[in-house]
């Protein structure tokens, strides 16, 4: 097809472009975590090393075993993570045998 008036290019076809490229993937899902497993370690090893500091200690313990133990319900589920929720709980359990040993001792000295 020409063009009416001279030097001016034909009009263009449809469909002439190139196709559009594909679609990224877009980003990747977020990593599962299992924050109560955490919670429970931390919990757990404070309330170990403060053991000595008159309540804290053992608050944090019970502290480390409720997360620990909702952390490995969790974990089972299929969360992340089993290992610190266990060694959660085991601190807060070995803090609440260490009180248990102190106030056996206390009062069987008396």
């Amino acid at each position: 097809m020409s063009s009416p008036y001279p030097g001016e290019r034909p009009p263009q076809q449809f469909g002439a472009y190139p196709p559009a490229p594909p679609n990224y993937g877009g980003y990747p899902p977020p990593a599962r975590t299992n924050g109560l497993a955490v919670a429970g370690l931390v919990c757990g090893i404070i309330g170990l090393v403060l053991f000595w500091v008159p309540l804290l200690g053992l608050v944090l313990a019970i502290l480390g075993i409720i997360f620990g133990g909702v952390g490995i319900a969790r974990a089972n589920a299929g969360a992340p993570n089993k290992g610190q929720a266990i060694a959660g709980l085991t601190c807060g359990l070995v803090t609440i045998l260490r009180y248990a040993l102190v106030v056996g001792v206390a009062v069987s000295r008396n």
